[in-house]
């Protein structure tokens, strides 16, 4: 069973992500602004939630969020030193729109880095998250390639990028020297109330990415060669038995429920 911690931050987006996760926490936002610039040396808990890591000897902390955007927290390239200067593989998960701002502070990062990109249109991201920026990926992604760095690429399949993505992952492989792999999304909703337009989004992608080539797995996920990369399919959380995360949020609480929505919320 693989293993890991992840760090959840309680902070401000610069996004507006219609199917964000944090959105359903309702708990959580109660406490948005309490923690979002708070030095990490001062949040509830945290000093035990690294003891119960090392416990119960988990090596690799991810940085990332359900509600916020990390590289946005005031000490974030703090918090890497710290975290790497106590011996922890550290991971990074964001949206990218702040990456070229914290680059040195993130290529020193030992762990996988990953960036999440709902489009490469404005007005497609606009629909989908509120924002006219987008990913410079032309900018950045030949600035990991510089630095023998490879990332992943998490995209959230949708009803308003659904006929981009392969597009999208054509452009993107211009630079495939800077990537590991692309992972495309099924948006998760605890409550399960997905809109059809979404199903029917993933279900199209489907049905295009069997055309491609199978080259393996990794746990539940099929991965596929498209224009020359690696491109996962992550259609549901994983199995319990094959993952667990540790989680803290930067508000105090932390579980071990692989569903985040669920483990917040019945801790507080």
């Amino acid at each position: 069973m693989e293993k890991y911690g992840e760090i959840l931050m309680v902070c401000e987006c610069n996004q507006n992500c219609y199917y964000c996760l944090g959105k359903q926490m309702n708990k959580l936002q109660n406490v948005l602004n309490t923690s979002s610039q708070l030095h990490f040396s001062l949040w509830k808990n945290f000093d035990s939630y690294i003891a119960m890591l090392r416990s119960n000897k988990i090596n690799l902390i991810y940085i990332s969020s359900t509600i916020g955007e990390p590289l946005i927290y005031t000490h974030i390239d703090e918090l890497f030193e710290y975290l790497s200067h106590l011996g922890f593989t550290v991971g990074l998960r964001t949206n990218g729109l702040l990456v070229n701002e914290h680059f040195d502070s993130i290529v020193k990062l030992n762990g996988e880095i990953s960036v999440s990109i709902n489009s490469l249109n404005k007005s497609s991201n606009y629909a989908i998250c509120k924002s006219n920026k987008l990913f410079d990926y032309k900018q950045v992604l030949p600035k990991f390639i510089s630095n023998n760095k490879k990332i992943r690429l998490a995209i959230v399949v949708n009803s308003f990028n659904k006929l981009e993505i392969f597009n999208m992952i054509r452009l993107l492989a211009e630079y495939k020297e800077a990537i590991q792999y692309i992972q495309l999304r099924r948006i998760y909703n605890y409550y399960e109330t997905v809109n059809n337009e979404d199903t029917d989004a993933f279900d199209y992608i489907m049905s295009m990415i069997n055309k491609y080539t199978k080259i393996g797995s990794y746990y539940e996920s099929d991965i596929y060669d498209v224009f020359g990369l690696s491109v996962s399919i992550w259609q549901d959380i994983f199995d319990k038995e094959s993952i667990q995360s540790f989680n803290y949020f930067t508000d105090g609480v932390y579980t071990n429920d692989a569903l985040l929505v669920r483990g917040y919320e019945e801790r507080i």
